[in-house]
């Protein structure tokens, strides 16, 4: 079995029905997973309508909501080049409290013998066509997407690049080197196997420690692909899967990341085309 899995508290329930019905259009045979943080409990039975395959894991936290202090943070390292977009460095508890339960909702599946794959997957992400991730993992036990490599497409939808796109390969310059290649974890594909069990396990264990950190999940991927670099197969994935930059028909995934899900004309039309769907008035 298949599994997406992602995490939304009660301000993101709308791009929760987006992500859902989307996948029960598009990839309908996908089983879903979902952390619900600070839902109310009439809220919570809405979800099951918005995907017939639906499980759900609730949970109240005490935590302040309101964006409040700095990120701990990786987002300074790039706020110096030259061709970064603006973005927030405000984060409340609550946020950094959903962002960082990824590692926790991944190892419950991976402890489930018949889950063969798992995508982790942010909330604010909408399926366009059906993928087939064990095709994706074919030959590799991990596909994440590499900022130190060139965009990889699977359909050729980055042969062309528009040079006012925000982009990798644009706002890097010629002195720009990290050893921290994974910058994005809105998808991670997972195949479930001791290896990758034992790669999750571990940045559950770090994440415990370091819980209130937006970057967290960023920091300890990354340390661990250095450690784990002999012993996992790590692909670099296409930008079909992560498409936050040109929204094209041929993408499997669009990413609402950032401010992209406010300002992209056609991300927006797809929103709101899901959210009008048997529409619920609390949600608007």
């Amino acid at each position: 079995m298949i599994y997406v899995t992602c995490t939304a508290d009660e301000s993101y329930l709308k791009y929760l029905k987006v992500l859902l019905q989307s996948f029960t259009e598009h990839c309908p045979e996908v089983n879903f997973f979902c952390r619900l943080v600070n839902v109310p409990d009439e809220k919570i039975e809405m979800v099951y309508s918005w995907n017939p395959r639906v499980e759900l894991l609730t949970e109240n936290v005490i935590l302040n909501s309101h964006p409040d202090r700095l990120k701990e943070d990786n987002s300074w390292a790039y706020a110096g080049l030259s061709n970064i977009r603006k973005c927030s460095f405000l984060v409340s508890d609550l946020a950094c409290y959903c962002n960082n339960k990824r590692f926790d909702n991944i190892n419950i599946l991976l402890s489930r013998q018949n889950v063969s794959h798992v995508v982790n997957m942010d909330v604010d992400c909408i399926s366009v066509n059906n993928f087939n991730v064990e095709n994706l993992l074919s030959n590799h036990d991990i596909a994440i997407f590499n900022e130190n490599v060139s965009l990889v497409s699977e359909t050729g939808i980055c042969e062309k690049l528009d040079k006012k796109m925000w982009y990798p390969e644009r706002w890097k310059d010629d002195t720009f080197t990290t050893q921290f290649p994974f910058n994005e974890e809105s998808f991670i594909g997972i195949k479930n196997n001791n290896s990758t069990k034992l790669f999750f396990a571990r940045a559950a264990e770090e994440m415990d420690r370091d819980k209130m950190n937006w970057d967290a999940d960023y920091q300890i991927l990354n340390s661990l692909y250095h450690e784990f670099q002999s012993k996992i197969r790590f692909k670099d994935l296409p930008v079909e899967y992560i498409d936050r930059w040109f929204f094209s028909e041929n993408s499997y995934i669009w990413n609402g990341a950032a401010e992209g899900k406010f300002l992209n004309l056609k991300f927006g039309n797809k929103v709101n085309h899901y959210t009008s769907l048997h529409n619920h008035p609390q949600l608007c």
